[in-house]
This record gives C-alpha cells, structure tokens and sequence, in this order.
C-alpha cells in the first residue's frame, strides 16, 4: 500500500492534543500500519526571505511533498483506461439489468 500524506486544519494552540487523538484512534480502529506519522508544526517563528514570510511548517510540507512517489505518465494513462473500462462495464450491466427487469414487469404487469 502507497503512503498518502493529509493536512489536518485545526484550532491554534489545540496541535499537539489532535496528534494526540490522532494517534489514540489509529490505535484503537487497528490501523497504526496506515498511519505511520503524525507531525505538527513545531515552532510559530516566521523566516523572512527575499521580503516573502515563509513559515517552517509549510517547509515541512514541501519536503514531505518531496519524498511522495509521482506515477509516471504511463502509470496515470493506464489507470484512466482501466478506470473507464470499469465505469462502461458496469453501466452496461445496470443497463441490462434494467431491460431484464421492465421486461419482467411487463410481463407480469
């Protein structure tokens, strides 16, 4: 299973004890194998450069986007296939199943 990384928006001053609920849930619904950090940010400094604010915790942010696994465009061009193939399937499946049953209505009507 790839890693997916998420953005939790919360009160200020309330991080650390979500991190904490966080962790306490991935706990108790047996999921620590999916979850497998929970970080926060960890100063409220602002880093000044080239006249742009920049704060630390998006720093983290982009290094965390960093180590994330693109597909390639093969990889993105074959899931689409896949995917549409998947969606006509089962539409002509409801499709059919329609007919079969206003044809078992009609019948019985």
């Amino acid at each position: 299973m790839e890693k997916e990384w998420y953005v939790v928006n919360t009160y200020s001053g309330h991080e650390s004890k979500v991190k904490e609920k966080l962790e306490q849930r991935a706990i108790s619904m047996g999921m620590q194998d999916n979850i497998f950090r929970v970080i926060i940010p960890e100063t409220t400094e602002v880093e000044i450069k080239d006249g742009v604010k920049k704060e630390p915790f998006l720093k983290q942010v982009r290094n965390e986007m960093k180590l994330v696994k693109w597909p390639t465009w093969k990889e993105v061009l074959k899931n689409t296939i896949a995917t549409i193939v998947l969606v006509i399937i089962v539409v002509v499946f409801f499709l059919l199943l329609n007919f079969a049953l206003s044809y078992v209505k009609g019948v019985f009507a």
